[in-house]
């Protein structure tokens, strides 16, 4: 949006054009020319005062409105990298809980696989025990009836061990606290 000098014949009219308030629209208004300072004669003729006058204002006013628009696309570029900023941080966030939820799974994951085995190790003797049984003849069961009672004992101990390893993981998660 310029200016044609016989716009503005008067000094005044420049003035009151460049103080009204116009609304920008940062993104889509190009930016005005750029007239650098040495287009200006540096020592002008007394003739020539008003002209030079006029294309000084014409210029400060240019110069206003290509501040104004780069003072808001800087404040839409503000508001893009706080929004940004926030999505990162939400991201940290999210990675974090990941990441604890991760090894808390891990952590469950090794202590199921430990708890199996002693399964299977105990399913392996009872196993063994009743084959046993249908070879032995009936007078030598007692030698079986044992191996039965301490296949009960490890099978309870096994339980009760599991039962507390539950119980002590339950306690820390009613407290607020993690694994």
């Amino acid at each position: 949006m310029t200016l044609a000098r016989s716009d503005l014949s008067q000094p005044a009219d420049i003035l009151a054009s460049t103080t009204t308030s116009t609304t920008i629209i940062p993104s889509i208004t190009p930016l005005p020319e750029f007239r650098s300072v040495q287009e200006f004669t540096r020592k002008p003729k007394p003739d020539q005062l008003p002209a030079l006058y006029t294309e000084c204002l014409q210029a400060l006013r240019q110069a206003n409105i290509a501040r104004s628009i780069l003072k808001g696309r800087m404040g839409s570029k503000k508001q893009m990298i706080a929004a940004i900023r926030l999505e990162i941080d939400q991201l940290l966030q999210d990675f974090s809980l990941e990441e604890s939820t991760r090894v808390s799974l891990h952590a469950m994951n090794l202590r199921l696989v430990v708890a199996l085995q002693e399964m299977d190790d105990l399913v392996g003797n009872l196993d063994k025990v009743v084959h046993e049984a249908s070879r032995v003849p009936r007078g030598r069961l007692g030698r079986l009836i044992e191996s039965l009672k301490a296949l009960i004992h490890q099978w309870r101990v096994f339980k009760r061990l599991q039962q507390e390893k539950l119980t002590s993981l339950k306690r820390p998660q009613q407290d607020g606290g993690r694994f």
